[in-house]
C-alpha cells in the first residue's frame, strides 16, 4: 500500500505540473496537489499524519474533487466542440478523467489503512498503475497532439 501511495504521489505531482499551461491552472494544481500530499504522507508514514488529520484532509480534498468532477462533466457534456465521449480530445473530458482518478484515490485513502487485506492491496496497486499506463500510452501514441496544446489554441 505504501508503494502504491508513492506511485500515486508521483502521478499527482506530474498531473499538477502539466497544468501550468492551462487558463485555470491554479485550480487544477491545487486539485492534484491535495491527493499528492495525502499520498506522499501515507507513503512516508509521517508521524504527524494522524488518523484525524487524514480524515479531515481527505474529506476536504474529496469535496473539491467531487465538485470539480460534477462541473467538468457538465461542461464536457455541453461543449459543442467535443464530439463523442473521447476523454483525450476534449479539455473538459481530460479534466473529468483527472477528477475521477483523484476522487477514487482519495476515497480509497479515506478508509482506515490498519487492516489492509490482499483485495485492497490488489485494488490499490491496479488503481495506481492504470493512470500511469494510460498516460504513458497517450504520450507514446497519437494522444500527444491533444495533450500538448497551448492555452491560446
Amino acid at each position: 500500500f505504501r508503494l502504491s501511495n508513492a506511485v500515486m504521489a508521483m502521478f499527482f505531482a506530474m498531473a499538477s505540473y502539466v497544468q501550468l499551461n492551462d487558463p485555470d491552472a491554479l485550480l487544477w494544481i491545487v486539485a492534484y496537489a491535495l491527493p499528492c500530499f495525502a499520498s506522499a504522507s501515507e507513503a512516508l508514514q509521517a508521524q504527524w499524519w494522524t488518523w484525524q488529520l487524514r480524515m479531515r484532509f481527505t474529506s476536504a480534498a474529496i469535496l473539491l474533487s467531487g465538485g470539480l468532477l460534477v462541473v467538468s462533466v457538465w461542461f464536457w457534456l455541453h461543449d459543442s466542440a467535443c464530439i463523442g465521449f473521447n476523454l483525450v480530445v476534449c479539455e473538459y473530458g481530460r479534466e473529468s478523467g483527472g477528477s475521477a482518478i483523484s476522487l477514487i484515490w482519495l476515497l480509497l485513502l479515506r478508509r482506515d489503512t490498519e487492516g489492509i487485506g490482499w483485495k485492497r492491496a490488489t485494488l490499490s496497486t491496479m488503481l495506481s498503475l492504470v493512470p500511469l499506463a494510460v498516460w504513458l500510452a497517450l504520450l507514446m501514441g497519437d494522444g500527444i497532439k491533444y495533450l500538448c496544446v497551448g492555452a491560446t489554441s
